[in-house]
């Protein structure tokens, strides 16, 4: 059981492994709170509701920034797929909730 349950298949579609197999470099895995960890970064620092399974590209890239060459690097982030209470409740496991709460908004002029 993840709180990614969209990427929890039991093996992957066989076009897509095709094609994965024969392009990436390599594939790695993400714990569960590296994926809470990138929802509230994306919502702190973006502003972004992102559900888990559209997290987890964004939590890689967290992890592999240091050993990234150079350059543009982009990342699919997909949200919406997720109800308040369960979006909440990962939020409270990584920040504040102070940071995320309306009236804690910071006023722009």
């Amino acid at each position: 059981m993840t709180i990614a349950d969209g990427l929890g298949h039991r093996e992957p579609a066989p076009l897509p492994f095709a094609i994965n197999r024969r392009l990436l470099a390599g594939v790695i895995t993400i714990a569960e709170q590296e994926i809470s960890a990138a929802m509230a970064y994306l919502f702190r620092h973006f502003r972004l509701v992102a559900e888990p399974s559209g997290a987890v590209a964004f939590a890689g890239l967290l992890r592999a920034l240091p050993q990234l060459p150079d350059g543009p690097v982009g990342v699919v982030v997909s949200g919406g797929n997720v109800d308040w209470n369960t979006y909440r409740t990962q939020l409270d496991q990584t920040m504040p909730r102070t940071e995320y709460l309306p009236h804690a908004a910071p006023v722009l002029h």
